[in-house]
């Protein structure tokens, strides 16, 4: 039995492990630009009366 995990743990520290941390990497990535795109959309559908306009047409 022994001998079946230390051949286990070699093939996936050779093989295995940097292919899986690329897959997680990746989707970690693809995650937080899903937040941060999701996050503009919010901040960009503000109502009319918040925009930069507004503010200026009411301070003159």
């Amino acid at each position: 039995m022994n001998t079946y995990k230390t051949r286990w743990n070699t093939f996936y520290a050779a093989h295995v492990e940097k292919s899986v941390q690329g897959l997680f990497g990746y989707v970690e990535r693809i995650i937080v630009g899903t937040l941060i795109v999701s996050a503009g959309s919010h901040i960009s559908n503000r109502p009319s009366c918040c925009s930069d306009t507004c503010a200026t047409s009411r301070a003159t």
